[in-house]
């Protein structure tokens, strides 16, 4: 937890803190908000009666104390960014997922600043992962992301309503006026997810002041340790399987639209909700009678030649397949999470490499596609400009979906495939690119 620390005396949270990392003298300190924050993910489901699907076993913290009392001491991005390195390079074999509810106050313009090329470049020297809370507004007339929620490497959180009653400005579940809303780097989508917090102005959402006693407050700060918390879990049930990339791809996998229930899919809504709320590990791995999730790991090497994958051991339910009318039916959703290239002297262009995925199935002889790419449902399909590309495919976005639905049937067989193909912007740029595919 990189905040403002948690009280010394606060007796509901300390057993819950295993280190501490302080980088602020304690006459500077204000723990009002660590201990908020601490409170959220320990005791958040206990405090709010209708949060649920949320982690509800403990989380155990390293505290690391980064912000002052902002009346008594200010923190440039310099200062923050050295304190974070030296805390990283002390935990970061120890503690895998870091919260950062916190922001600046500069808005993402569409390129890259030099705090949030630092932040995604700490994350991948110190193979962890931030979680990053998407910054609150008062003018709904100017409202982007700030920084560094535009991190590509990070999961960035904005706020969604967890209760409403007549006189409140949203309903529950939907996104809250004050979350700060996307897109993020070169159109790409942000917040990655959304979760639970204060509706204004009737609904605050509760956690615990020092002296243990049940405080409500409002703030993207509040959604962010609930999904640090259901990412904690992942690597805590898998530690020896889990890793960033493989967290952040089957964190996005599980997550629904919080209104319908469904999968996101128009661009609009991808830069309010993201990908929509997140769930625990158990919930996506097992899912229900009905569904299965399979996962896949790879890696495309351009600079030795390997250019295209095939995945050809993927399994089809042969009760979805019609053998006499040579029909498949069914749902499958795949998401790709890939490590991509980043630099930041390309501004906008600053992903410098795209990976696209594909499912076919093989008709006669050959294999014919049954997506089209990663598809929103905003733009013209028929779009051939860069930038219809970039909304309506995700095209250099490091996080990808693509579905195939068919309740009827659709002409196929069972015998399908999964191809994934990169494109980069400078030939001259090619390495190796890992990934993860999660369907």
């Amino acid at each position: 937890m990189v905040d403002s620390g948690v009280s010394s005396d606060n007796h509901h949270l300390k057993p819950w803190v295993e280190d501490v990392d302080n980088y602020v003298i304690e006459t500077n300190q204000n723990n009002y908000h660590g201990d908020f924050v601490a409170g959220i993910i320990n005791y958040g489901h206990i405090l709010n009666e209708n949060l649920t699907n949320v982690v509800d076993s403990g989380v155990k913290i390293l505290d690391v104390i980064v912000l002052p009392d902002p009346e008594k001491e200010k923190v440039r991005e310099d200062d923050l960014l050295s304190s974070l390195e030296q805390a990283l390079e002390e935990y970061s074999d120890t503690y895998k997922v870091w919260n950062l509810s916190l922001s600046s106050k500069r808005q993402c313009t569409g390129f890259v600043s030099e705090f949030t090329a630092s932040i995604d470049e700490l994350q991948k020297r110190y193979n962890v992962i931030f979680v990053v809370a998407a910054g609150n507004t008062t003018n709904s007339r100017i409202n982007r992301i700030t920084l560094p929620a535009d991190s590509v490497r990070s999961v960035t959180v904005g706020s969604i309503a967890l209760n409403s009653s007549i006189g409140d400005v949203v309903e529950e579940n939907m996104i809250v006026p004050y979350s700060r809303v996307g897109p993020g780097i070169g159109l790409s989508i942000k917040p990655d997810v959304v979760h639970f917090s204060g509706n204004p102005s009737n609904h605050p959402i509760y956690s615990l002041d020092s002296n243990g006693k049940r405080i409500g407050d409002f703030g993207t700060s509040f959604s962010t340790p609930l999904v640090s918390a259901i990412i904690a879990e992942y690597f805590s049930l898998y530690p020896q399987n889990m890793y960033p990339l493989m967290a952040k791809t089957l964190l996005i996998h599980g997550a629904k639209n919080p209104v319908g229930k469904d999968r996101i899919k128009e661009i609009s809504a991808h830069y309010e909700y993201g990908y929509g709320l997140p769930r625990r590990i158990s919930d996506i791995l097992n899912g229900d009678e009905h569904e299965i999730t399979l996962l896949f790991e790879g890696e495309i090497d351009s600079s030795r030649g390997t250019n295209w994958i095939k995945i050809e051991e993927f399994p089809f339910p042969e009760s979805f397949f019609d053998e006499e009318n040579q029909k498949i039916k069914g749902n499958i959703l795949v998401t790709l999470g890939y490590e991509t290239p980043l630099n930041a002297r390309y501004g906008s262009e600053y992903c410098r490499c795209n990976l696209d995925v594909r499912i076919r199935t093989k008709i006669s002889d050959s294999y014919k596609k049954i997506t089209e790419g990663s598809k929103t449902y905003d733009a013209s399909f028929d779009a051939k400009w860069e930038r219809d590309r970039i909304t309506s495919e995700s095209k250099w976005s490091n996080i990808k979906q693509v579905e195939f639905k068919s309740p009827v049937g659709r002409q196929g067989t069972d015998d399908m495939i999964l191809e994934v193909l990169p494109t980069w912007r400078n030939l001259d740029e090619k390495e190796r690119v890992p990934f993860v595919i999660a369907d």
